[in-house]
């Protein structure tokens, strides 16, 4: 097994962790739709980077499945998002500053990932720049689907 093979299993198991820590909150129902929602929302994100050739994952615990990464997509990204949304200030500044500091913790993860792994690979020009930009709009997104849900202004 090689450690790209073993950095997802065991990114699996701490999501799966985080997840049943999740639904010991007793609102964690309100916050399931945007979960279901993120998994939507990258699974078309990651059509549109196959189409444009933006990103690849070269090594896939399921390798029939060579568009989306199952791990990121159906498991990390939802509780991502959902703990996101719980903790996000009321705050025009304090969203703003919410939704910097994750995009920065995110890419710099990204970065580790495809610099020092065949987990994720960058093409035609597609880089850390343009992936901060893509979760700030992303959390943006998410924010508005989750008040929309619950009819917030």
């Amino acid at each position: 097994m090689t450690l790209e093979y073993l950095m997802q299993y065991i990114g699996i198991a701490i999501f799966l962790f985080l997840l049943l820590l999740l639904f010991k909150r007793k609102d964690i129902k309100r916050y399931i739709p945007v979960g279901l929602f993120s998994i939507v929302y990258a699974n078309i994100w990651c059509f549109i980077a196959e189409l444009l050739s933006l990103w690849s994952y070269p090594t896939r615990l399921f390798p029939f499945l060579s568009v989306v990464s199952i791990p990121f997509n159906y498991i990390a990204l939802p509780i991502i998002v959902m703990v996101w949304i719980i903790y996000c200030p009321y705050t025009l500044k304090g969203k703003i500053a919410w939704g910097v500091s994750w995009s920065l913790l995110l890419i710099s993860i990204e970065f580790i990932i495809t610099r020092y792994t065949m987990i994720l690979e960058y093409k035609n020009g597609f880089d850390v720049h343009y992936s901060f930009v893509l979760w700030l709009f992303s959390w943006y997104i998410f924010f508005k689907f989750h008040n929309w849900i619950h009819h917030k202004a």
